[in-house]
């Protein structure tokens, strides 16, 4: 009977002992803060830079950190978040992200930092506003060139014509067979 409460209570103790051993980063995590600025309005189609940065709880920067960005995005009746890219703050905590804004009306720009080194997960968002009308996508003039135009339509006329023409005589010497077959009642003699 003693037995068994040892068995328990070293059980209690060994299952506390990991409880504490996983949770205790998660415990003494430090808080960490995400910072972006960027241009509050934009017109379409422009390239816009946006300054990262991300300090600890102190406001002390820290290097080497890692913030995804993201935007709001749907299609259909689906939404989620379109990933737009990642940047890694230098010494000084700071970091720039460039974008091509493809998007009318109002965005939302989100930066995360996941959390590492003992610093805990962070996030923030930066609002932008874009105007204009410009078209992004630019129509292509057709080029055309008299020479291969006309040498490329003669090459595919006589390729198609040699395959028809195959294509019939392939037919008739079935036909063919199959009339000298049934004349001499299907034996060879």
């Amino acid at each position: 009977m003693r037995a068994s409460r040892y068995r328990v209570a070293w059980a209690l103790i060994v299952a506390f002992l990991l409880m504490a051993g996983t949770t205790a980063p998660v415990w003494a995590a430090e808080p960490a803060r995400v910072q972006l600025v960027g241009p509050q309005t934009v017109d379409l189609g422009d390239t816009v830079t946006v300054q990262v940065g991300v300090t600890d709880g102190q406001g002390r920067p820290l290097p080497r950190a890692t913030v995804v960005l993201f935007s709001p995005a749907s299609f259909g009746d689906t939404g989620g978040e379109m990933r737009l890219g990642q940047v890694t703050t230098n010494a000084a905590g700071k970091a720039s992200f460039s974008y091509q804004v493809r998007r009318q009306g109002e965005q939302v720009l989100i930066g995360r930092f996941a959390g590492t080194g003992g610093h805990a997960p962070a996030e923030t968002s930066v609002r932008l506003t874009v105007g204009g009308s410009a078209q992004l996508y630019q129509e292509e003039a057709e080029i055309e060139v008299p020479v291969i135009g006309v040498w490329l339509s003669l090459l595919l006329g006589a390729f198609w014509s040699v395959y028809l023409v195959a294509v019939v005589l392939v037919h008739l010497i079935a036909r063919e067979g199959s009339k000298s077959s049934s004349a001499s009642g299907g034996t060879y003699g």
